[in-house]
């Protein structure tokens, strides 16, 4: 009982650690928006766009898919968050992982 206990308490610990890093994350992101507009592709911004959507909202899209031809940027982001298979805390990693290593690569130029 009291291994099961500790574990629980130790879950939750690393479950809010783990929530703090990928908010340092999103923080990061949201301010140097500037910088990842010029030094981070598309492709790589649809990525962030859909590991952040599956960490915050849910593992698949919840609303219908945009349609028509003056929704290319929302259809492409819509196709981007539907075309991963993870769940919230995979996603939240791949999110924290991907930033740490831009802030890296910023930091190198």
């Amino acid at each position: 009982m009291t291994f099961i206990v500790f574990e629980n308490i130790l879950s939750r610990f690393f479950a809010k650690m783990f929530d703090t890093q990928f908010q340092d994350a999103v923080d990061f992101v949201n301010g140097h928006k500037t910088l990842f507009s010029k030094r981070v592709s598309r492709a790589e911004t649809l990525r962030f766009y859909a590991l952040y959507k599956i960490a915050t909202c849910s593992p698949k899209p919840n609303i219908p898919r945009p349609s028509g031809w003056l929704q290319s940027d929302r259809i492409a982001m819509w196709d981007s968050w539907d075309a991963l298979d993870m769940n919230k805390e995979e996603a939240m990693r791949e999110y924290t992982t991907r930033v740490n290593l831009l802030k890296i690569k910023f930091e190198s130029k």
